[in-house]
């Protein structure tokens, strides 16, 4: 039995692929089949997925530099416009209000 992706694009083990609804990314360790309906399991979560839902990601070094920018924001990289103030007045928000 042959196993395809959302776009016809053959699914085996050790293959990084996508669930496109919450965009977890993982290898496949393992391939289920369950009353007609394929199942394949992520390293990443441990969970497995519907491979109705599971997308091959096709250029795997590309993807994963793309993937590491994405989740390496440094905090001095983030400007606050308008940095808050904490008032040391007892009466709280709104102090002197009009």
């Amino acid at each position: 039995m042959e196993i395809l992706d959302i776009n016809g694009k053959q699914i085996q083990r050790n293959l990084q692929v996508k669930y496109i609804r919450t965009h977890t990314t993982g290898n496949v360790t393992d391939i289920l089949v369950k009353n007609d309906t394929v199942w394949i399991k992520l390293d990443s979560s441990g969970l497995y997925y519907r491979v109705d839902y599971i997308e091959v990601i096709e250029n795997n070094k590309a993807y994963m530099e793309l993937d590491k920018k994405k989740n390496r924001l440094k905090p001095d990289k983030f400007n606050v416009a308008n940095p808050a103030v904490i008032s040391d007045h007892a009466d709280g928000p709104g102090y002197g209000g009009g």
